[in-house]
């Protein structure tokens, strides 16, 4: 199940109509009707926040995730600046390789993606993941294989499209070849920057759901939380977790579970932007 169906179920449990939900969001009703009706493929960041906090957080008490994030109301226009590089698509994974500088770039939906060099706190936190990772399957003999960044996912069936995960783990070798991934890994990790937090969050969560990853972890080290979504047959799960505590790793039952401490105590040591 999508977020969008997930969201549209809940509404229906909560007995809301699209006024209902216009009159607690400040959407209007018929950009909701669109959103739902899978009219539009990609929602705006701040209407799937306002549609998240009125149907998931706020009947519990709670806070969406970036719904008072301090850089909220420029984030769209920041990240439509620093993150499509060309806006005259639609353009194919062909293309993406065929251009002399495609390694720097994702394509999302025929867009190209700009990938930013990584900063030395995203680099401290992806390689802890990974030996974490590859410690773990190496002590247990598995089939799995930790995949670093770079590592393409060019989906079979969708031609507009090639992501490059900050870390990968896929323990169905059928799920590549010998150049990419050409489904869904197991698991998947980002970890937040400046400009990347709406695609990581909306975009990137709903193409890898779609794509047949069971597990996707967003990393934000800014705010230090972890958010990782499970997704599931008929349901999605997702649970957000402090650097504070320890993280389970659902593709292992649990069996696994990082401690971000270390990688707290490594990020505060490093000289601060």
């Amino acid at each position: 199940m999508t977020k969008i169906e997930t969201l549209n179920k809940r509404r229906k449990e909560l007995g809301l109509t699209y006024e209902d939900l216009s009159v607690k969001t400040g959407i209007p009703v018929s950009t909701i009707q669109k959103i739902f009706g899978g009219y539009t493929k990609s929602p705006r960041y701040n209407n799937l926040v306002a549609l998240e906090q009125a149907l998931i957080y706020a009947p519990r008490g709670e806070l969406a995730p970036g719904l008072h994030d301090e850089r909220f109301e420029q984030m769209e226009i920041e990240e439509e600046a620093l993150v499509y590089y060309e806006n005259r698509g639609p353009y194919t994974v062909a293309d993406l390789k065929a251009r002399e500088d495609g390694e720097h770039y994702e394509l999302i939906e025929g867009f190209y993606c700009v990938r930013g060099c990584p900063s030395i706190r995203h680099q401290v936190i992806i390689s802890s993941l990974l030996a974490t990772f590859m410690t773990y399957i190496r002590a247990h003999e598995g089939p799995c294989l930790v995949l670093p960044p770079d590592t393409g996912l060019a989906p079979e069936d969708d031609e507009k499209t090639y992501l490059k995960p900050d870390l990968a783990v896929v323990c169905d070798y059928e799920k590549m070849n010998a150049e990419e991934l050409i489904r869904g890994p197991e698991l998947t990790v980002e970890v937040v920057s400046p400009t990347s937090r709406q695609r990581d969050f909306y975009t990137k969560a709903r193409l890898y759901e779609n794509f047949g990853v069971r597990e996707y972890w967003i990393v934000d080290p800014k705010k230090e939380k972890v958010t990782v979504y499970q997704y599931g047959e008929n349901e999605s799960d997702i649970d957000l977790y402090t650097f504070d505590e320890m993280v389970p790793v659902g593709i292992f039952g649990g069996d696994l579970t990082i401690d971000f401490a270390p990688i707290k105590s490594a990020l505060a040591a490093l000289p601060q932007a």
